[in-house]
């Protein structure tokens, strides 16, 4: 009777402790069940954040690669734009060198040395696109003639031109008002038509006044019968009067469309230049398009980089609270499997002892035996039935956690 009695107290201890240990696991389980829902409902709004995240960056990297594309346009363009310039100043140079180096006649324009000087008839004229080899024919020399205010002034000039050796140059006196009048019949088309000046306009209609103009030279056959004293120009500069004729192919350059060429390319150099500011103005703010833009996609990919950071790190946490709550509950139904097998053992026992103690009640007081082996048996067998419970728990959480 002692002996189960003792026992009894060993299973109530025992059974005391396992339950001990069992609330504890089961708290632990609630508590990464309370975890494992927390994470699991971040990571919820974490992807649905991301979703916004996603179109966010796309739309940023989208805009980057727009505005890059826009950028290398306009740097092409710019670059396309600077060799045309560059090209056009070069022609231009080279006329304007080409129309400067005309023997005397240049050398009086660049210094007149106190002379009354006005210009090159080139200079001074201004000449119809299209009618530019009509007029330099017409013209012939003089149209690299310098005209002077008087006759002095010529004289002079081609005083100095010898003495110092300049080369030649044909002069014009030019006297308002000396104009001779036009004897252009009616129905024929005057070369002035096409030519004019501010300034020597007197002396240019007196140059042309016996000048006019065809398209072809079939046409001058017909003028000159019917008017012999006229002078006919085509407009591609054959030159035919009743007694002479001159023309052909194309023969060099004169000064007048030298000037004309000048005056279109000053003016394309112009739009050129334009152009390419307006182009550099353009690459300058689309330079600081492309830095917004950049700007905006780092933001973006830094956003969604750390979003995707913190749905790794969520998850993480989310699998660790998952096994947490996992072994939890693997050691609560351990520990109630070994209370109820303490708890049955118990109540055996219990049983015996009831049994042992209606026996004595019957049989009144006997001596004691000596059970104090059996008692050793006893204890021995609880401690390793114990050792043997908490063998079997530690091997069960090993497997659970491995």
């Amino acid at each position: 009777i002692k002996s189960l009695a003792a026992r009894l107290d060993a299973i109530a201890e025992e059974i005391a402790r396992l339950v001990k240990a069992r609330d504890e696991a089961q708290s632990r389980a609630e508590s990464a069940q309370r975890e494992y829902s927390t994470y699991e409902m971040d990571i919820a709004g974490a992807d649905s954040g991301e979703l916004g995240l996603d179109s966010e960056f796309e739309v940023a990297k989208v805009g980057l690669d727009r505005a890059k594309v826009d950028l290398a346009t306009l740097i092409d363009s710019e670059r396309a734009a600077d060799r045309e310039r560059n090209a056009i100043e070069s022609k231009l140079e080279a006329l304007q060198l080409t129309s400067q180096s005309r023997d005397g006649g240049a050398a009086l324009i660049r210094d007149s040395r106190g002379l009354s000087i006005l210009g090159s008839v080139a200079s001074l004229i201004s000449v119809d696109i299209g009618w530019e080899a009509a007029t330099a024919a017409a013209l012939g020399t003089l149209s690299d003639a310098i005209v002077v205010r008087d006759l002095n002034s010529a004289v002079s000039a081609l005083t100095t031109l010898r003495s110092e050796n300049l080369g030649q140059a044909d002069l014009l006196v030019y006297q308002p008002g000396s104009h001779n009048s036009s004897n252009i019949p009616a129905g024929l088309t005057p070369l002035t038509n096409y030519v004019g000046s501010s300034e020597i306009n007197d002396l240019l209609a007196s140059l042309l006044s016996s000048t006019v103009v065809v398209d072809a030279a079939r046409e001058a056959e017909g003028v000159l019968r019917s008017n012999p004293g006229l002078t006919v120009v085509t407009r591609d500069g054959d030159v035919i009067t009743a007694n002479r004729a001159r023309g052909g192919s194309a023969s060099s350059t004169s000064l007048i469309e030298i000037n004309a060429l000048i005056e279109e390319l000053s003016k394309k150099l112009e739009i050129s230049a334009h152009n390419c500011d307006r182009l550099k103005f353009e690459i300058v703010t689309a330079q600081s398009e492309v830095a917004s833009k950049q700007s905006a996609f780092d933001i973006a990919l830094s956003k969604l980089n750390e979003s995707d950071a913190r749905i790794a790190a969520l998850t993480e946490q989310l699998a660790v609270s998952g096994q947490n709550m996992k072994s939890a509950s693997a050691e609560v139904e351990r520990l109630n499997a070994a209370i109820a097998e303490a708890t049955a053992a118990k109540g055996r026992d219990e049983n015996e002892l009831s049994i042992a103690s209606a026996q004595l009640q019957q049989r009144g007081e006997t001596s004691e035996p000596d059970h104090g082996a059996a008692e050793n048996l006893r204890n021995r067998v609880s401690l390793a039935r114990t050792a043997e419970v908490e063998a079997r728990l530690a091997v069960r959480t090993s497997e659970e956690r491995v």
